[in-house]
C-alpha cells in the first residue's frame, strides 16, 4: 500500500532539495533519500526541521510520524485535509452506542487471543509441550469467557488475564540471551520488551496512518478507554497484529546471531535498542509488512500483504460503522 522510510537521525538538520532528503550537520551535508515514491515518512531521533522539509510533506502529501529513540510515539504531521466530515458523525455515532462498542471490542479480543493461541501453537516445542499445551488450554477458557461478558471493564481483565499468560509462556521459545521476567513498558526493564515496545510503537503508526487517511477521527476508540491526546482507535485496531507483525518477528530476532546484548542500551532505569539494532528491527518489520498473507475479506479470499490487510480492516470497521446490519469479524492467524 503507501511506500514507507524510516529516517534515524539524533543531530541534525534535514532539508530537501529536488526531492532528496538532505541531513546537515557542522558545516557537512549528506544525501539520505530521493522522496519522489515514499507516501510515509518515520523520523526517529530529534532532528532540526527546515521550512523546505515540511514544505515538502505538505506538496506531496506525505505524513510524518516522529518517534524517539527509545520508541516513544511523539507526534505526526498529517498533509491531507480531511474530506469526508460525515464518516466521523457515523463513528461518533456508533461509540455513544454501548451495545455496538461491546460488541465490537468483545471481537477484537477474540481475534487477539485467537492469535496468542496460533503463535504459542505454532512455535510449539517438545521440550515444553505439557507447558505450553497448559497455556494454551487456559487462553481457550478465557477466550469462551468472552460471549458471556456484559462491561468493558470484566472485558479488559480477560484480556490483561490473557496476555499476561502468552508473554509468560513466550519465554520458553526464547533463548537465555532473550529471556524476560514479565511485559515491561515504559520503561521497558530488557531486550525483548524493548524489542515488544518499540515493534508495537511502529505498528501503532502504521494503523495510525490509515485511520487518518481513511478520515476516521482516531481519539474515539471502543476498546481502550479514550485518553486526551491519545490515538484509542489506533491501540484498539492494532489489537489483532500485535501477534502476526510485531511478536513473531521479535522471536525470530531475538532467537538470531544478529540480537547481541552489546546493541542495547541502558538508558536511566530501562533498557533500550542501540542504533544499530534499532536498523535492524525496523528493515524487519518492514520485510514482515511487505510479506504475504492469505486473507478472507467476507468470503472473498486473496493473497494479501500484511500492510494490505491492515488498511483492508479498517475498511471493514468503518463499513460496520456505518452499516449496523454489517458483520464485523476481525483478522486472525488461522
Amino acid at each position: 500500500m503507501n511506500e514507507c522510510f524510516f529516517l534515524y537521525i539524533e543531530k541534525g538538520k534535514i532539508s530537501i532539495q529536488e526531492n532528496i532528503l538532505i541531513k546537515s550537520y557542522k558545516g557537512k551535508q549528506e544525501f539520505i533519500k530521493n522522496l519522489q515514491n515514499i507516501n510515509v515518512i518515520i523520523i526517529i531521533g530529534s532532528p532540526d526541521i527546515s521550512y523546505s522539509f515540511i514544505n515538502y510533506i505538505n506538496l506531496k502529501n506525505i505524513n510524518t510520524f516522529f518517534i524517539s529513540k527509545g520508541g516513544k510515539f511523539k507526534g505526526y504531521y498529517v498533509s491531507s485535509f480531511q474530506k469526508n466530515p460525515f464518516r466521523k458523525l457515523k463513528q461518533y455515532e456508533f461509540i455513544n452506542n454501548k451495545i455496538r462498542k461491546l460488541e465490537f471490542a468483545k471481537k477484537i479480543v477474540f481475534s487477539k487471543i485467537m492469535n496468542q493461541i496460533y503463535i504459542l501453537r505454532l512455535k510449539h516445542k517438545t521440550k515444553h509441550i505439557n507447558q505450553i499445551n497448559h497455556s494454551i488450554k487456559n487462553l481457550l477458557m478465557l477466550r469462551n469467557k468472552i460471549e458471556t461478558i456484559d462491561n468493558s471493564k470484566n472485558l479488559m481483565g480477560i484480556e490483561g488475564q490473557a496476555s499476561k499468560i502468552y508473554f509468560f509462556t513466550l519465554n520458553f521459545f526464547l533463548k537465555d540471551k532473550a529471556k524476560f521476567l514479565k511485559r515491561t513498558i515504559r520503561p521497558p526493564k530488557d531486550g525483548f520488551n524493548a524489542l515488544l515496545s518499540f515493534g508495537y510503537t511502529l505498528l501503532y503508526i502504521r494503523v495510525l496512518n490509515y485511520i487518518l487517511i481513511s478520515n476516521l477521527d482516531p481519539l474515539f476508540g471502543f476498546l481502550h478507554t479514550d485518553s486526551y491526546s491519545r490515538a484509542s482507535l489506533a491501540l484498539d485496531l492494532m489489537e489483532i497484529f500485535r501477534q502476526p507483525i510485531v511478536d513473531s518477528v521479535c522471536i525470530n530476532f531475538a532467537n538470531s546471531k544478529y540480537y547481541k546484548l552489546e546493541n542495547l542500551e541502558k538508558v536511566y532505569n530501562g533498557i533500550y535498542l542501540g542504533k544499530k539494532m534499532i536498523g535492524l528491527f525496523t528493515e524487519l518489520i518492514n520485510n514482515k509488512l511487505k510479506s504475504f498473507k492469505m486473507y478472507n475479506n467476507n468470503g472473498l479470499v486473496s493473497s494479501q500483504t500484511f500492510d494490505s490487510i491492515i488498511y483492508l480492516e479498517i475498511l471493514k470497521f468503518i463499513k460496520a460503522v456505518e452499516n449496523e446490519h454489517f458483520n464485523y469479524d476481525p483478522f486472525y492467524l488461522k
